[in-house]
């Protein structure tokens, strides 16, 4: 996987990401934070499920992603995009 961060809207499919948006919107994305070596880590809440989604980042580019959610085999996930979001925002503690 090789999605850069600045465009990885035009990455992923439509549906994950209209969700994954409303999730990022509602204000579902808490304690965003860097494990090192370019992980990123999030709780998110979606509905009756708590999860924590994580990527990987180098040089600007996602490199890896993981989800413990149904939909993680199908590529980049609802949560993990939530977490993109989240990231963009600027809400994130360097």
């Amino acid at each position: 996987m090789r999605i850069p961060l600045n465009e990885f809207e035009l990455h992923v499919r439509p549906e994950p990401l209209e969700r994954g948006l409303a999730i990022f919107e509602r204000g579902q994305v808490e304690d965003l934070r860097s494990l090192g070596k370019g992980k990123v880590f999030a709780y998110v809440e979606d509905g009756d499920l708590s999860l924590e989604p994580s990527i990987v980042i180098q040089n600007e580019v996602v490199t890896n992603a993981d989800c413990a959610c149904e939909e993680s085999g199908n590529g980049i996930c609802r949560h993990v995009i939530a977490l993109i979001f989240a990231l963009q925002s600027g809400e994130f503690p360097e």
